[in-house]
């Protein structure tokens, strides 16, 4: 098995299990493995059986199970059959694109909760109170949107300047920049700057609830 960026010996090793494969398919694969990069051609249960502590027949039954779970496959070689590991490689090639897609969305999750976290505090400091549950997720949806962590903090800080603690303001603040930004690299913008008054009308209930809450 061989791959320019990948060890896929390492990869069997550390998924085998995983593919729902035991300790006898794990070690067959690799002495099928070492004896194509030595250069047999073909392969059969009496050769296995010279690397392997199994039986003749144990092998010929493992042989079959892994072809048919599709993990080695027989394919013609001039006038013999020789055995082949491609299904197997192309299984772990997968294998390892799911585990580092997994990995990339925790690490990007990861990275999510740390910009909001930083952010909650700052605008728990200027506020100078806990956020509501509704606060939390409107910075949460900012950075869905695509605003960054230092746009959505500056955005906090030019309306700081202004007096008006409210998340409605930071949000028009951030329509502004953004609109602001357009027309700087493209001249125009189709952003709509205008405010949403159901928005609006939400936030103040929530916020009004949540400090309600706490006085209970």
């Amino acid at each position: 098995m061989t791959n320019a960026a990948l060890d896929l010996r390492y990869l069997l090793i550390s998924t085998y299990k995983k593919l729902g494969l035991n300790e006898s398919e794990l070690v067959m694969l690799l002495v099928i493995d070492q004896l194509l990069e030595e250069g047999n051609t073909f392969i059969d249960a009496e050769l296995l059986s010279l690397r392997m502590s199994m039986k003749v027949e144990d092998i010929d039954r493992t042989l079959t199970k892994l072809i048919k779970n599709k993990y080695i496959e027989f394919v013609p070689d001039g006038k013999t059959i020789k055995i082949s590991l491609k299904p197997l490689e192309k299984i772990l090639l997968r294998q390892y694109q799911e585990m580092m897609t997994k990995e990339n969305i925790e690490m990007k999750e990861g990275e999510t909760q740390n910009k909001i976290h930083n952010i909650y505090g700052e605008f728990e400091k200027y506020f100078g109170r806990s956020l509501s549950p509704l606060e939390y997720q409107k910075i949460f949806d900012w950075l869905e949107q695509g605003y960054d962590e230092k746009t959505i903090i500056d955005a906090l800080k030019e309306v700081s300047r202004s007096k008006r603690k409210s998340m409605n303001a930071v949000d028009k603040t951030l329509l502004k920049m953004a609109a602001r930004d357009d027309v700087d690299k493209e001249g125009y913008t189709t952003i709509d700057s205008k405010w949403n008054k159901n928005i609006e009308e939400t936030m103040k209930i929530a916020k009004t609830k949540w400090l309600d809450d706490d006085e209970d």
